[in-house]
């Protein structure tokens, strides 16, 4: 058992991460916005957001952040991509000092194109890389909060703070892999949400598994040529946060990204769809910033940028289709 753990985020991954953390002995603090979120895990030890799924009723909730960080010994951010700055502006005061963090979040600023990480250290002062992992894998909150197997993985330079979340994380039903390519494991992390996007159009219109199976496994391939012009590992992609979690969140319904898609394929305007989910769509939040990327390091992103033209130019999902298939024939490795 370690100290106090602070879990940042009440969303479904955030819960589901706090419980599992609860369920492994250690004390936990879990930060949410919603006080209603807050009070049903305190009293009645579940919540809709995991569909009413048993919690542990050791597990304590706040809605104050300065309440579950003070006294932390370490820390798990699940903040969505698009609020962690202003959020760890607004909590700087009483982040505790030297801890271990690690970001469970999966995105890029908008604005910035940063990547989670770099935006703690631009932010959080005393804060090195050593101390900084991130997490990332097929890993549905849904099924792991129903105790079902799945496997991740926890990305440091620092192999003493990998080593501590592995520790920390790793149980019976949940498999915890170590690396040292963070570039590589947040960029697949936020990518895999934009190609899931265009899986889900797939779906709505209806056009079969191969195709959906063609676009996953070269949106893989776009992360992986942006992530080696960038200086990351390739084989990061062949991994946990490449393959696992592109085809975990494409072919899931139980994948929020996916499921979107799947609606503007059927003729749902992409505004009204974004506008009517109440969960995080890290994907439309990240898009923009992955196609400026692509942008600044030369590297096409046919499918990402298809994605984005549908989401906020228009472009009919159904057009979109020959937009990649009129593409110009090539080897498959170029």
């Amino acid at each position: 058992m370690t100290g106090k753990i602070a879990v940042l985020g009440a969303g479904a991954w955030g819960i589901t991460l706090a419980d599992m953390l609860t369920a492994q002995g250690h004390p936990v603090a879990l930060w949410s916005r919603n006080g209603e979120t807050a009070r049903q895990i305190n009293e009645e030890h579940r919540t809709p957001i995991l569909k009413d799924i048993p919690l542990r009723p050791e597990l304590s909730a706040f809605t104050d952040p300065a309440r579950a960080l003070d006294g932390a010994a370490a820390v798990v951010s699940v903040i969505v991509s698009h609020g962690l700055r202003g959020f760890l502006r607004s909590v700087s005061g009483a982040w505790p000092l030297g801890v271990p963090v690690l970001s469970a979040s999966k995105g890029l600023e908008e604005h910035s194109c940063k990547r989670m990480s770099q935006v703690f250290l631009d932010e959080l002062d005393g804060l090195t890389p050593e101390g900084l992992a991130v997490l990332s894998g097929p890993n549905l909150a849904g099924e792991i909060a129903r105790r079902k197997p799945a496997s991740t993985v926890v990305a440091c330079p620092g192999s003493a703070t990998a080593a501590f979340f592995q520790s920390l994380l790793h149980s019976e039903i949940f498999r915890v892999y170590t690396s040292r390519d963070v570039l590589g494991v947040e960029l697949g992390g936020a990518i895999k949400n934009v190609v899931a996007i265009a899986a889900g159009m797939c779906t709505g219109l209806d056009l079969g598994d191969n195709a959906a199976a063609a676009l996953a496994t070269r949106g893989v391939r776009e992360i992986s040529r942006l992530g080696a012009r960038m200086g990351a590992d390739p084989e990061t992609f062949a991994g946990m946060a490449g393959y696992g979690d592109v085809f975990v969140t494409c072919f899931s319904r139980g994948s929020r990204n996916r499921g979107l898609g799947e609606e503007i394929g059927r003729g749902r305007p992409p505004g009204m769809a974004i506008a009517e989910k109440r969960s995080a769509l890290e994907g439309v939040h990240t898009v923009t910033a992955l196609c400026e990327l692509g942008r600044r390091f030369s590297v096409p992103l046919p499918i990402s940028e298809t994605v984005r033209r549908v989401l906020f130019e228009d472009l009919p999902a159904r057009e979109a289709l020959g937009v990649l298939m009129g593409r110009e024939a090539k080897a498959e490795n170029v």
